[in-house]
């Protein structure tokens, strides 16, 4: 018998780091990366806003993560929500859901899932969302989000790693 069950790996990474450039992007979107350095405090070239200013740099949210399956989704309810949209570091692709406390090796990094994602006003900047949908489109998001993680092992991610459920 074959299994239908893809085995989760790495689809795509993403940084955006608007705190070194004199850039006024405002969307939570970032920009695919071929290589994610990764350290204790967060991804190398990547700046979360509110993580710093409100969160005091916690390292509880160092990287954020989805899931292609929630990407899925979020299509077939009408949002044409892309990786890298919703401001996630890691996108996964395969059978996968994160539980918080778990903990994870991704390329030579070992991650542990902290929190939820709740979804934030920023979205409104996403060009298929606007003001006009911004409620909606955060209420659709209410739990579904994806999840934040700290690291645990310093390491380098590519796409295509395994995504290894170590708990």
């Amino acid at each position: 018998m074959h299994s239908n069950i893809i085995e989760p790996y790495v689809y795509q990474l993403a940084v955006k780091n608007i705190h070194k450039t004199n850039n006024k992007v405002r969307g939570p979107e970032k920009i695919p990366k071929t290589v994610l350095n990764v350290r204790i405090d967060g991804c190398e070239g990547d700046f979360n806003d509110y993580r710093t200013k409100h969160k005091h740099s916690t390292n509880d949210r160092a990287i954020s993560l989805i899931t292609n399956q929630l990407l899925d989704t979020f299509k077939n309810e009408g949002w044409p929500v892309l990786p890298g949209d919703l401001g996630e570091n890691i996108t996964v692709f395969g059978d996968i859901t994160f539980q918080i406390g778990e903990k994870y090796s991704i390329g030579t990094c070992v991650l542990q899932i902290t929190e939820n994602i709740e979804p934030c006003n920023k979205l409104l900047y996403l060009p298929y969302i606007g003001r006009e949908n911004k409620v909606m489109f955060i209420n659709m998001l209410k739990g579904r989000r994806g999840w934040y993680a700290k690291v645990l092992t310093d390491g380098v991610i590519v796409p295509g790693d395994k995504v290894i459920n170590l708990s």
